[in-house]
């Protein structure tokens, strides 16, 4: 297992954690992190092929980590920082995963659309593309569909 690098502590270390500090910052947009979301992120990275080897608590203390850099540094920076860290052919599935957690608990407040509409823009997404993109994440989690 993958453990936590504690070098360069206020800064994103490697390309995992480019990819988990996007996520805790779309999140911590609105200043909390609701359990729910909590829960979705953390489910969402386990559930990806690239972050299989990295242990539980890994993930845990590096979203610690994460925040705390949000406490010092604002959402802005982990996010920059997270941005270029991030390699190319993970932009899709990052704004997915994005958008996947930001629909966990159900509404989407206005901070959480706008970060949204900047990660798309910073990720260098069409608006076509994010618009496919959050459809599919929007059919996924259907609050009020059941079975009959």
């Amino acid at each position: 297992m993958t453990e936590v690098n504690k070098t360069n502590k206020g800064k994103v270390n490697n390309k995992p954690e480019a990819f988990i500090a996007i996520l805790v910052s779309v999140i911590y947009v609105d200043d909390v992190i609701s359990d729910c979301e909590v829960e979705r992120l953390l489910f969402s990275i386990s559930q990806l092929k690239a972050m299989k080897n990295y242990s539980e608590n890994y993930l845990y203390k590096t979203i610690n980590r994460l925040v705390n850099i949000i406490h010092k540094q604002g959402v802005e920076s982990l996010l920059a920082a997270g941005i270029k860290a991030l390699p190319h052919k993970l932009r899709e599935t990052t704004f997915a995963v994005a958008t996947d957690i930001i629909l966990a608990d159900g509404q989407v407040t206005n901070k959480e659309s706008e970060i949204l509409e900047h990660l798309r823009k910073k990720l260098e997404i069409s608006e076509l593309r994010a618009s496919m993109l959050i459809e599919s994440m929007l059919i996924k989690n259907m609050i009020d569909f059941e079975f009959d």
